[in-house]
């Protein structure tokens, strides 16, 4: 009788816990899309006389900054790499040589002509 007892209420707690844990559960809640506008996702073409720049940050200092390091990095930046391998083997001996370079060239660039043609705030 005693057992009958003790089952009947580990099963009872097991109910209220389970219908418990349904009513309680936490909100579904909708992901929330971030939708650009237009000129943010395909950005005018830069031209012999216009050159642009797009950036999303964080407030509109630092991305004007970077909309300007994206400008310059289009104007001066020249990258080069090799890589050689050289394998030598004698019996049981072998002897390799690998050279591997890596040029960068980066002009020190600045930008002190520009206007701000768009700028949006978006906020979620």
């Amino acid at each position: 009788m005693l057992n009958k007892i003790k089952y009947l209420s580990i099963i009872f707690t097991f109910l209220i816990f389970c219908g418990c844990g349904s009513y309680f559960s936490a909100p579904k809640v909708k992901p929330v899309l971030k939708q650009y506008p237009s000129w943010i996702i395909s950005p005018q073409q830069d031209s012999e006389v216009y050159m642009y720049g797009v950036a999303v940050e964080e407030n509109r200092e630092i991305a004007i900054k970077s909309a300007l390091n994206d400008m310059i990095s289009k104007l001066g930046t020249t990258l080069e790499s090799s890589y050689e391998s050289y394998q030598e083997v004698e019996g049981s001996y072998f002897k390799t040589n690998v050279k591997n370079r890596i040029k960068s060239d980066i002009a020190k660039i600045k930008i002190n002509n520009y206007e701000v043609i768009k700028s949006q705030r978006i906020n979620y």
